[in-house]
């Protein structure tokens, strides 16, 4: 077993270790048509699982689309985002132009519009949204035409809670933050069946709904707790890295022992530092 000793990102392929179980369960929801909300403390895989998932979805000639949404701010750095990452995930629709396009349009309203503050004020849920909404509908035709006949789509959007939170501190952020969880709360339910979608991020977004009263825009999400790894899989796990435990002269036990506490391996973001209690 070869794994690297990565940490900070998402690991794929040969760095993803074991979570064979957990997949499993994750993949046959998906196969079901259920939508998934993936929770799980910090640092213990959440992404590079989602990883999986969307590359288990491609072997099954599903288009995956992998959207990362942690630098997102506004609602139009959240639709160019989704925008580029259905060009990664290789659409060539020509919907991606005019999504695009409406992107632009939102971006200039923001940018000439007082949302708050001395001068005019305009509410972006009830007089500045159709360009949203515009967009919204735009991204529910490219969804159609991807998932149209057998093919089925995937989308994992990972980090959205914090997207969220940028989002809650620009003028009116609690009503864009609802205007966003609702459209895409009905976003999954036209297009059930057709499109699954997993989410997840370091902040929890069940927390962060609860929080703020917006607990029925994800109401229709399965949700999926991910543990710990077991001992026996935390032991597997912790030879690959003797080498480097003797460099840093880490105590290791060879088998574990009530009186000998096993490392306690800190996944980041899939991969792993090591610790030993």
């Amino acid at each position: 077993m070869s794994i690297s000793n990565i940490t900070g990102s998402p690991v794929s392929d040969g760095d993803f270790y074991d979570r064979k179980w957990e997949l499993d369960v994750l993949n046959r929801a998906l196969l079901a048509g259920n939508n998934v909300l993936l929770t799980a403390p910090r640092r213990v895989g959440k992404s590079s699982l989602v990883l999986a998932a969307l590359h288990w979805a491609r072997g099954q000639g599903w288009t995956a689309i992998d959207v990362d949404a942690q630098d997102c701010d506004t609602e139009p750095s959240f639709l160019e985002k989704l925008i580029e990452s259905c060009r990664k995930a290789g659409v060539k629709l020509s919907t991606l132009d005019e999504l695009a396009q409406k992107a632009k349009a939102l971006k200039r309203f923001l940018a000439g519009t007082n949302l708050g503050g001395g001068g005019v004020t305009v509410e972006l849920p009830d007089e500045g949204a159709e360009d949203w909404r515009e967009a919204g509908r735009v991204f529910q035709r490219l969804l159609d035409q991807l998932s149209s006949g057998t093919t089925r789509v995937l989308i994992g959007i990972d980090e959205l809670p914090i997207f969220l939170a940028q989002l809650q501190k620009q003028p009116q952020g609690d009503d864009r933050v609802d205007l966003v969880l609702r459209w895409l709360r009905a976003l999954r339910g036209q297009t059930q069946g057709r499109v699954a979608w997993i989410i997840c991020g370091s902040v929890g977004l069940d927390t962060f709904v609860e929080r703020h009263g917006l607990v029925g825009t994800i109401n229709d999400l399965q949700l999926h707790p991910l543990g710990p790894f077991s001992d026996e899989v935390s032991v597997d796990l912790r030879f690959p890295f003797l080498p480097l435990a003797r460099l840093l002269e880490t105590p290791f036990c060879v088998k574990p022992r009530r009186t000998q506490p096993l490392p306690d391996f800190e996944p980041r973001g899939g991969g792993f530092s090591i610790r030993c209690g």
